[in-house]
């Protein structure tokens, strides 16, 4: 059995407490570090790197079982759960329980996942799934047709493969990344990522060797140019591609993405000797589907709790008992938003890693019974 990736496995967990405090709100964790490195100009990207660090071109050898594979590993999930979900919200909302909008048609069942992938709020993070489908089917089929034409050179491919990300960030800078246009958007910007980790595992990763101070001082210096260049960094809101920017730079959103992989690619790699083998970091890394798909909702579950403790007449100080938004956050009794975030961060991620470990254990003792049954 091969070993993990222990550095993979760091990053990983770093990329996903980054998803989380994005969405629970850096705000309350504000720090310098965070205007150097802001948490959407590159979160997502790094998600990309690292699946394409992981891409193995043998798989091409056996094309067909490998889409099928990617369908019943990203695709079946997501509209199973997004079922589950499209349940789950309406009785909520017919209990008057959530008071965001919501769309029940067809369309956005099946459609609006592939866009901007936000139609039942509760698992609006799950686009990342279909979204890494896309870019992993398209890689691998380009993968295979460079190899039949004998261009196996990855440097040689990734001219290619930047013109496309640039292309995808370009088309976010002025606003092309509308309706269905919106795919394709997400495609390219996501698919040079995925190439660039599948080049730093085959060719650079040997040559990241430079000190820690030399890496960090030549990397900050980038960064501060940057800043001054665009006074203020993006904010990249990938999932329905809009983005902040200050003038129309195309090659911005690469470029900061880049220097936001590169910080954490380091960072990992500093953390990995002290938590390579921390029994955490393994199950935050092995379950980021799993958070991914479930720890907005965990936040609506908090907050709907929250409504129902209220309504009976338990005092919540501070509580907004008409709360519309997805991501409306009691400020705690105190109203010290900073420290109450803890328990939502906390509770992102115990609930879906706890229900996943839970749904496992069910799954072995039905399947070990139905076994008792037919012998």
């Amino acid at each position: 059995m091969q070993e993990r990736n222990k550095q993979m496995d760091v990053l990983l967990c770093l990329g996903m407490i980054l998803v989380v405090l994005g969405h629970v709100g850096t705000n309350s964790w504000k720090t310098e570090l965070f205007d150097w490195f802001v948490i959407y100009s590159f979160h997502m990207p790094l998600f990309f790197f690292i699946s394409g660090y992981f891409y193995k071109p043998e798989r091409e050898k056996k094309y067909g079982n490998t889409v099928l594979r990617l369908i019943k590993k990203f695709v079946l999930p997501y509209y199973i759960w997004n079922l589950f979900y499209a349940v789950i919200v309406f009785a909520l909302k017919n209990a008057e329980l959530v008071r965001f909008n919501l769309n029940p048609s067809i369309s956005n069942f099946f459609i609006t996942p592939w866009t901007t992938g936000d139609q039942y709020q509760l698992n609006s993070p799950a686009w990342f799934l279909l979204t890494l489908f896309l870019v992993e089917f398209v890689y691998l089929s380009l993968h295979k047709l460079f190899s039949f034409l004998k261009l196996k050179n990855e440097y040689l491919l990734l001219p290619l493969f930047l013109g496309m990300g640039i292309a995808g960030g370009g088309m976010m800078v002025y606003g092309a990344a509308k309706g269905n246009m919106l795919i394709l958007v997400k495609l390219l910007y996501a698919i040079f990522f995925y190439h660039l980790g599948h080049l730093y595992k085959e060719k650079l990763e040997k040559f990241d060797r430079l000190n820690n101070l030399a890496y960090f001082g030549i990397l900050f210096v980038i960064q501060y140019f940057l800043m001054v260049k665009t006074n203020g960094f993006p904010y990249i809101s990938m999932w329905n591609g809009s983005i902040t920017t200050m003038g129309k730079n195309v090659f911005l959103p690469v470029a900061v993405a880049l220097t936001g992989i590169a910080f954490a690619l380091r960072v990992s790699k500093i953390l990995t000797p002290s938590f390579g083998d921390s029994t955490m970091v393994k199950k935050i890394s092995t379950s980021t589907k799993t958070i991914m798909i479930h720890h907005y909702a965990v936040i609506v579950f908090f907050n709907v709790g929250l409504s129902l403790l209220y309504r009976a007449g338990i005092p919540l100080k501070n509580f907004d008992p008409g709360w519309v938004s997805v991501l409306y956050k009691y400020p705690g009794p105190h109203n010290h938003t900073e420290l109450f975030s803890l328990v939502y961060i906390v509770l992102c991620f115990a609930v879906p890693i706890g229900g996943s470990v839970l749904f496992g254990k069910m799954k072995n003792i039905v399947v070990g019974k139905l076994r008792q049954v037919c012998k």
